[in-house]
């Protein structure tokens, strides 16, 4: 790749040459540079992804939680495969929170059948199924640069954590939670909490010394998107939105048990640290949070920041301290 660094200069960053900062690029790279071109691995494009969505009420949490961590088989689901579900406000299906669920799978609608049989088996109130081209699979999905959540006029924070597998108990308290806060504050009827899988074996394919990125021992992604107008009160960003964001990020990292479905005080790990997804950090996470927290990994990579940043260029988004 080509990077333009703090002092203005350009070089080439690969295996082969400045090497330590192309380690750095891989997982900390908003931190040393603007990459201004690069050379890809890339691969045939799937022509068409089938996407499948479930809805569902509260009282098929355990069985929906329970069938998505079958499938993600501790981060070893299909890599044709993601699933994404949240829990949302849908005032046309429930006047409480749903569970929706969608299946995106690259290829057709045949070979995803047997991975939307379990969800089918649920009875969900409400199906919806669909094939696209894969240059329009972001908006489909919600994910593009269209989409609501991509939409000025908004204020957004998330809180993120990856986790082992999808803990059912906490995730009851989880929903409570969320079902307090859209009740009580309804600015925030928006906001989600999300739950994401994806094949993990290419990421764990990557040795985990080779690049800057830490979390390869993460399965799963669970965070909380607050949505609300700009215009709403100073207290909802400054006290709600981080008061729930921090409570739900504690009971996921609580419930973080290395697969097991119930918790208490003698089954929670103590040596299980709190992973945050970078680019998803609110941004009062240590820098251990986000970038790891083995002390070689960290002197490193601020080794590396005060040689090619000393004087914190790129230090608006997450810097490392």
């Amino acid at each position: 790749m080509t990077v333009v660094t703090a002092n203005g200069s350009i070089r080439t960053v690969s295996d082969h040459e400045n090497a330590d900062l192309f380690w750095a690029m891989r997982g900390a790279g908003h931190n040393f540079g603007i990459v201004t071109s690069f050379k890809y691995r890339i691969y045939d494009s799937i022509p068409t992804w089938f996407i499948a969505t479930y809805i569902y009420t509260k009282d098929k949490l355990d069985a929906v939680f329970s069938a998505l961590n079958d499938q993600n088989n501790n981060g070893n689901q299909p890599k044709e495969l993601t699933t994404y579900t949240v829990f949302a406000l849908n005032s046309s299906i429930s006047n409480e929170p749903v569970i929706i669920v969608s299946l995106w799978y690259a290829g057709p609608a045949s070979s995803a059948h047997p991975y939307t049989v379990p969800f089918l088996a649920l009875n969900p109130l409400h199906t919806n199924n669909d094939s696209v081209p894969y240059p329009s699979l972001a908006d489909a999905v919600g994910t593009g640069v269209n989409s609501p959540v991509c939409s000025p006029g908004m204020s957004v924070g998330i809180f993120p954590v990856g986790i082992l597998k999808f803990n059912i108990s906490t995730n009851h308290q989880i929903y409570n939670l969320y079902s307090e806060l859209v009740t009580q504050h309804p600015e925030f009827a928006g906001s989600v909490v999300q739950f994401e899988a994806y094949s993990m074996s290419s990421v764990r394919r990557v040795k985990a010394k080779s690049t800057a990125y830490a979390h390869r021992e993460d399965n799963l992604l669970g965070s909380f998107l607050a949505i609300y107008p700009p215009s709403s009160p100073a207290s909802l960003s400054d006290d709600i939105a981080p008061l729930y964001g921090h409570k739900m990020r504690t009971l996921f990292h609580n419930g973080n048990t290395g697969g097991r479905t119930s918790i208490n005080a003698s089954t929670q790990p103590s040596n299980r640290p709190l992973n945050t997804y970078v680019n998803y950090a609110y941004g009062d996470e240590s820098t251990e949070m986000m970038y790891g927290y083995e002390t070689w990994r960290l002197k490193k990579l601020r080794a590396l920041k005060r040689e090619w940043d000393p004087c914190g260029v790129f230090g608006w988004f997450h810097p490392i301290r």
